[in-house]
């Protein structure tokens, strides 16, 4: 079969322990999924569809991805509904995109969640970049169109009647900043950045995890831009767990920028 055992079933969960097993969540996204042991990504892994099962991280880490140079939703998962993602830990994920011209869900997790359940999820370690355009030598990575919105998190992008409990952020401690927000535009552009969601619709917050005795905390780098001359830049909107909520609990900490 195309998973280490099971049969997909609430009492027999597809049993995942590499790679290439949480890939094939593809072929049959309605299932029961279990991790079995902690699971290494390559740059090889693409985002899975769209999910409606049941994900149980089991308490095994996901980790080592890192990705650059994409413009479109990014996560492990692109979209969820009527989906279960529990007991998950992700660690050292390493995100870098250039948008340009389309609307982005950025997240680690998933990029669009609908109707859907997390509970018990950490992610440590991590970083999620809207950086320069190396390669084309241009200062930004390009413009975004006039109504473009990008909402940023570490488990979803965006969400809509989700429930979030007992989730814990903390990014990468090391580094002098781990979201870095370079985006160039008009003011009509809109940028929502939260620890767990950028952008968040009727949806519930509730958390008890203190991991290492902190918890949804990130350090924001930013460097926004008017598309030209005489013109108001992109609007960034920031909260510490969400991004178009800064009332819900935790902490973040601007650094270049005065946000």
């Amino acid at each position: 079969d195309i998973f280490n055992s099971g049969s997909g079933a609430e009492s027999d969960a597809y049993i995942i322990v590499d790679e290439t097993h949480l890939q094939n969540i593809k072929y049959r996204p309605s299932a029961i999924y279990m991790l079995g042991d902690n699971i290494s990504l390559t740059t090889d892994y693409k985002p899975v569809e769209s999910f409606n099962g049941t994900l149980n991280g089991n308490d095994k880490y996901i980790y080592g991805y890192n990705i650059s140079g994409v413009n479109e939703f990014v996560g492990l998962f692109k979209q969820s509904n009527d989906a279960r993602f529990i007991n998950i830990k992700l660690s050292r994920f390493d995100i870098d995109v250039m948008p340009q011209n389309e609307d982005l869900n950025i997240s680690i997790l998933v990029s669009n969640a609908t109707n859907t359940y997390f509970d018990n999820i950490v992610v440590t370690s991590s970083s999620i970049k809207l950086t320069k355009d190396i390669a084309n030598t241009s200062e930004y990575a390009g413009n975004i169109n006039n109504s473009g919105k990008i909402y940023i998190g570490a488990i979803a992008g965006y969400a809509s009647g989700c429930t979030f409990k007992n989730y814990d952020v903390v990014m990468d401690t090391t580094k002098n900043a781990n979201i870095i927000i370079n985006a160039k535009g008009g003011p009509s552009i809109k940028i929502y950045v939260g620890s767990v969601v950028g952008y968040a619709d009727e949806s519930v917050f509730e958390t008890e995890l203190t991991y290492d005795n902190t918890y949804n905390t990130f350090v924001m780098e930013t460097d926004i831009a008017p598309s030209g001359s005489g013109n108001n830049p992109p609007s960034l909107k920031v909260g510490a767990v969400v991004g178009n909520d800064a009332t819900i609990g935790g902490s973040y900490y601007p650094y270049k920028n005065d946000i």
